[in-house]
């Protein structure tokens, strides 16, 4: 049970639950998007062609195009397949969820493009680099954006404040450091977790509200050795075919986050399962 390369979301993912990373990634099952999946994914994709356009062309996009690519993007996403849907979204229906979702997604493009985008001057976006250690399995990483500064940035899209120490811990920050140094033979000068927070309508705030935080970090050898460990027992766990699941307690399993909950999973097989497609 071998991938043919790893990455930190495959790390993540493992470790999370091995048996929804075997049925994603060893058995090639197409797992449902959530909406909040999709709504990160179109606002990451928003945000990036609006750094490859300051890049390209010196200027930013208009803020009105970067918030039609989030909202259009998350329609179509919508609309090309399966949606996992949990059970308030079931009741409100796909396409008032999809129109709801957009919304969100083209406001949290604006937030990047106001505040995000203006105090960064790119220098690679989306960029793939690829490092085999020795007698390893490949580590493919893509870096969201790299600036003239040598700071690696990286977008998230959340619906609460992140935990004060996300960034100093973040495996994803680790082979970031390890990946552009492999590359360019220096360390980056800093990594930063740029979080476009959603927070949902409340008696406080009925329309809800979004806010930005980033979170500045670096690494230490010691912390780098640490994460290239980590990554070696997974690797040895994988290789060894051991896919342990998730506690069925835990929040990682449940039909709000994993599409094969209910159903395909054999370890939840019959606990229920919501689901809608267009």
């Amino acid at each position: 049970m071998k991938p043919e390369h790893l990455s930190v979301s495959q790390i993540e993912a493992y470790i999370h639950c091995g048996e929804r990373w075997r049925l994603k990634k060893i058995e090639k099952i197409h797992e449902p998007s959530t909406s909040t999946q999709i709504r990160g994914t179109q606002v990451h994709a928003a945000t990036a062609f609006n750094m490859i356009a300051k890049r390209d062309k010196g200027a930013a996009m208009l803020v009105e195009e970067v918030e039609t690519l989030a909202f259009d993007g998350t329609i179509r996403a919508f609309s090309s397949g399966s949606v996992l849907l949990n059970a308030d979204e079931a009741q409100d229906g796909l396409t008032n969820v999809a129109h709801a979702t957009a919304d969100v997604a083209a406001w949290l493009a604006r937030l990047h493009h106001q505040q995000v985008a203006p105090d960064i001057d790119p220098v690679s976006v989306e960029e793939t680099i690829t490092v085999t250690p020795e007698g390893h399995t490949p580590m493919v990483a893509v870096l969201d954006l790299t600036d003239t500064k040598d700071v690696i940035h990286d977008t998230k899209t959340k619906t609460r404040a992140p935990n004060a120490d996300e960034a100093d811990i973040s495996l994803q920050m680790s082979q970031y450091h390890l990946s552009f140094l492999a590359k360019n033979g220096r360390p980056p000068s800093a990594l930063a977790l740029d979080h476009l927070v959603y927070y949902k309508p409340s008696n406080k705030n009925p329309r809800g509200d979004v806010k930005y935080i980033q979170q500045v970090t670096h690494r230490t050898e010691e912390q780098l050795q640490s994460y290239l460990e980590r990554v070696a027992a997974v690797e040895a766990a994988m290789k060894a075919g051991i896919a342990v699941p998730a506690d069925v307690n835990s929040w990682k399993c449940s039909p709000k986050y994993c599409g094969f909950y209910g159903t395909i999973c054999k370890f939840t097989r019959g606990m229920g399962h919501i689901g809608g497609s267009v």
